[in-house]
């Protein structure tokens, strides 16, 4: 299994980017996700309406729990798979933000980190407290339980995964905030290699790599490789970048 994945996670070159949606290791991440997400759904169901004995009773945590885990799969199945191509051909516009412009997530995908998140959350929950039989528990486990919950789901929110374009620089979407931005005189190299998703890699002066996948993006993965490689290339350009018209040529990008 450790093989497995391993295999599937390293990163290797592509004829294009979107050729990453074509390879062994997208249909194997694909099959992993469906494998993981149907005991989720099926436990979610029995959970909630298989018939039970007079002296049983349901827990709503461990339904909820169940839940999370389905539609965390779920999700996570809708951000691998490949976009419709109509929806690259017509993406929402880049989004003046801050100090530069932000390319939108698609729908369904944006929702993957909270979930997670959330079933965490009440998977540890559940634990801490012991049961899962919520009539039991004190009052101030649900609260404090609840509130976790709920504060895991906002990290979840909080963390983007955006790819944003200034003048500066780039900023990438990474747990890590001290990873995030990038100069634009600090990169050396720009390409698109793939695992099981188009990855955006950065190589910078002092031979360090950042990388954002692209699965998530509503611009198809052409689009944003062109956008980075030009601003990149073209400095005087660069001030633009606050003005959602400097990426309108790009938001359309056909694969050439």
């Amino acid at each position: 299994m450790g093989s497995l994945s391993v295999w599937v996670n390293r990163m290797r070159p592509v004829r294009t980017p979107e050729a990453a949606y074509r390879s062994a290791r997208h249909v194997v991440y694909l099959a992993c996700t469906v494998v993981f997400t149907l005991p989720g759904a099926f436990l979610a169901v029995g959970l909630a309406f298989a018939p039970l004995p007079p002296s049983a009773r349901r827990y709503p945590l461990a339904i909820l729990g169940a839940a999370l885990w389905a539609v965390a799969g779920m999700t996570g199945l809708a951000a691998a798979l490949r976009p419709r191509r109509r929806t690259w051909e017509d993406p929402p516009p880049a989004r003046a933000e801050e100090d530069g412009l932000t390319l939108p997530l698609r729908r369904l995908p944006r929702l993957a980190n909270p979930i997670w998140l959330g079933l965490i959350g009440v998977l540890m929950t559940g634990y801490g407290a012991g049961t899962l039989d919520v009539d039991r528990l004190p009052a101030l486990t649900i609260l404090g339980g609840g509130l976790f919950i709920l504060g895991l789901i906002a990290v979840g929110i909080g963390h983007s995964a955006h790819v944003r374009l200034t003048p500066s620089g780039l900023v990438l979407p990474s747990w890590d905030p001290a990873k995030r931005d990038v100069d634009w005189e600090e990169i050396k190299t720009i390409e698109v290699l793939a695992n099981m998703h188009p990855q955006l890699v950065v190589t910078l002066r002092d031979g360090t790599r950042r990388t954002a996948s692209l699965h998530l993006l509503a611009w198809s993965p052409s689009a944003v490789l062109a956008a980075v490689e030009h601003f990149d290339k073209n400095k005087s350009a660069r001030a633009r970048l606050t003005d959602p018209a400097a990426l309108e040529r790009f938001r359309t990008w056909k694969r050439r």
